[in-house]
């Protein structure tokens, strides 16, 4: 069963089975409804959900979805100009009182 006629990559499914989310070729984030079908899954026509210009690779794993399909975490590349900074919190058990 095809799902994208153009390709793409990073499947990922919603916890329950029922959508499938991956990344096509120019960078979008497309999602596909899966249905159980009487000779097979029925899979719709995907539809693109946001742009990922951030995410440049279709192999690596760049982009993560919630089970519910509601909230995706995606690896952003940092700007060129940005500066690296890390913040330390020390003692910070004492703020969980």
């Amino acid at each position: 069963m095809r799902v994208s006629a153009d390709g793409g990559g990073q499947p990922k499914w919603r916890g329950d089975g029922k959508e499938l989310f991956y990344t096509a070729a120019d960078g979008q984030l497309m999602a596909a409804d899966v249905q159980e079908g009487k000779a097979g899954p029925d899979v719709s026509f995907p539809t693109a959900l946001f742009g990922l210009e951030v995410v440049i690779n279709l192999v690596n794993d760049d982009c993560g979805v919630s089970a519910d399909g509601q909230r995706f975490l995606v690896k952003v590349h940092p700007d060129e100009d940005a500066e690296a900074r890390m913040h330390v919190i020390t003692n910070w058990t004492s703020l969980l009182k």
